[in-house]
């Protein structure tokens, strides 16, 4: 079914939402081992483990990860539709032209979350 320009903007919305939020459970320690929330695809910190264990694994946390959390893996066989902004992690639809980004890049399931949010303070 091909997608039209506004379901893909919306659709690269729920995806990028959905890794933001995944990254920000793991460093929490909201998920974890123990509480994975549907993840099998990733390794996820133990609850005991320190903040800065818990962050490092969360940058090795993949995009796949984001997608089981959050209900998205439908969404796996359209991820060449999406690419992201190599400054600020931001998922966008390629055919986003208002975008301004500086350097737009593809990703796949296993790009990690530590390759959308590196230049970021979190």
């Amino acid at each position: 079914m091909t997608q039209t320009k506004n379901q893909l903007k919306s659709d690269a919305v729920s995806l990028n939402t959905a890794c933001q939020n995944y990254y920000t459970e793991v460093v929490a320690g909201t998920i974890n081992a123990a509480n994975s929330g549907n993840v099998t695809y990733d390794t996820l910190p133990q609850v005991a483990d320190a903040a800065s264990v818990r962050k490092s694994t969360a940058q090795k946390c993949t995009v796949y990860g984001a997608m089981q959390y959050a209900g998205l893996t439908d969404m796996e066989s359209r991820l060449s539709e999406f690419c992201y902004d190599t400054a600020t992690g931001i998922i966008f639809a390629n055919i986003d032209d208002t975008k301004s980004y500086i350097d737009k890049q593809a990703f796949t399931k296993d790009t990690t979350l530590g390759e959308l949010y590196s230049k970021e303070s979190r």
